[in-house]
């Protein structure tokens, strides 16, 4: 049921390979690469605010959209 999800899997760019292939796993999953190693919301917060951000409006919006359709 968690693959159906809407997903965004943030992953280290030193760890890509495992990245992809955690969000292959993952049906609506969307990868997205950083630069901020293993703890990106310490090394990088702004980009890391940015990107939970972004996700919740994307959401927000589809959700809206679907309330609309139905």
């Amino acid at each position: 049921v968690v693959k159906d999800l809407p997903m965004q899997v943030l992953w280290s760019e030193e760890w890509v390979e495992q990245g992809r292939q955690v969000a292959g796993v993952l049906s609506q999953a969307t990868f997205i690469t950083h630069s901020g190693g293993r703890w990106p919301q310490v090394r990088i917060p702004q980009f890391s605010f940015q990107f939970f951000l972004n996700f919740s409006i994307e959401l927000r919006i589809q959700s809206q959209f679907l309330k609309s359709v139905v």
